[in-house]
């Protein structure tokens, strides 16, 4: 797997790698990160998968995060 490409954001870490026959959108924000899988054949070049990175895509990306944030820190057990 290599690290074809980053796309600066002010709230996330963005990177596009290669692997196999596929390119991965790694999104990252605090201790959440999500993984996106673009197979090459429906998706041949790094522009067509930054395409879909849309602000819209992102803004359900951040709902999402919180979600899964909120629920973990549910499992927590209290502070003593």
């Amino acid at each position: 797997m290599r690290v074809v490409d980053q796309l600066p954001h002010p709230t996330f870490r963005i990177q596009l790698f290669h692997f196999g026959s596929n390119y991965l959108v790694e999104i990252e924000a605090g201790p959440m990160k999500q993984t996106y899988r673009y197979p090459t054949d429906r998706f041949p070049s790094p522009t067509a998968v930054w395409a879909t990175v849309t602000p819209e895509f992102l803004e359900g990306v951040r709902v999402h995060f919180n979600s899964m944030y909120q629920n973990w820190m549910a499992t927590w057990p209290p502070k003593e």
